[in-house]
């Protein structure tokens, strides 16, 4: 049980209700936990969510969007957004919502609980609920009469969110999932059958040449799936110095070279 103050926010508090009317308004209001990078001379701590391009595209498309197959370069900021941000909105502003997060292993799954709880947390105290349950693989909002808000967190395995009724899945990663096949037929006709949203978000995985992501991801739009791509080029700071500095550091072994790595990790383009 986590100690927050009641919420207290009217009607007169018009941030608040802009908020839970948009969810690019309330992106105004996100805070992120920023890694201190000592040597780059980056203090870290609670910082204001980048607005950036690529992150206010990818809140256009949630916004509109069913089904989303997002391919990306590592750091873009899809997982405070998809996951931490957009499970904190609809955990406060709409009652009643079930959210589903589904990462390859339970390490995983239980820092994506954690961007959702450092995003609510650091949210105007005056708009927060007391969390009725906060466990490292849950959140519960108690809104009364039966109603409750629930962010529920799962590592990738056979049986992992089958018999729910999600409102919102988030697969994080979703190239690397173990029992990605059997787990997406599950959350798909859960979201079909009750309306719900499904997004997968995942770099590529370097040991398959085919599978669920990838085949939904080159199949949009004619499968019904919007398909978003940011290289490594869509973070601001990131220049071609940046780039070669990155893959210089890659050891080349039997199993691993910079290219290969930078393919995977820091591609340009979907095509790489």
């Amino acid at each position: 049980m986590v100690e927050t103050k009641p919420n207290t926010a009217s009607a007169d508090d018009m941030d608040y209700v802009l908020a839970s009317q948009s969810f690019e308004y309330f992106l105004n209001f996100v805070k992120i936990l920023e890694r201190p990078q000592p040597l780059m001379g980056i203090q870290g701590g609670v910082v204001p969510l980048e607005k950036w391009d690529h992150v206010m595209e990818m809140a256009e498309a949630l916004d509109t969007e069913k089904k989303i197959a997002e391919l990306k370069a590592r750091q873009v900021g899809g997982s405070w957004l998809m996951g931490g941000a957009r499970g904190a909105w609809l955990l406060l502003f709409h009652p009643g919502s079930l959210i589903g997060f589904f990462s390859k292993g339970e390490t995983e799954a239980k820092a994506l609980k954690a961007k959702v709880k450092f995003v609510y947390a650091n949210l105007p105290a005056h708009w927060q609920r007391p969390l009725e349950i906060d466990s490292q693989l849950e959140i519960v909002i108690d809104f009364g009469q039966g109603v409750k808000s629930q962010v529920i967190v799962f590592p990738s395995t056979e049986d992992a969110g089958r018999g729910y009724d999600f409102t919102y899945v988030l697969m994080d990663e979703a190239d690397s999932h173990e029992y990605l096949d059997m787990n997406f037929l599950a959350l798909s006709g859960s979201v079909d059958s009750t309306g719900g949203q499904i997004v997968l978000l995942s770099t590529v995985s370097p040991t398959r040449v085919d599978s669920v992501f990838q085949r939904i991801y080159m199949s949009a739009p004619q499968n019904g799936w919007r398909a978003l791509f940011f290289g490594w080029q869509s973070r601001p700071g990131r220049d071609e110095a940046w780039y070669d500095r990155t893959k210089r550091a890659v050891p080349e072994t039997e199993k691993l070279s910079p290219d290969l790595y930078m393919l995977k990790e820091y591609p340009a383009t979907a095509e790489e």
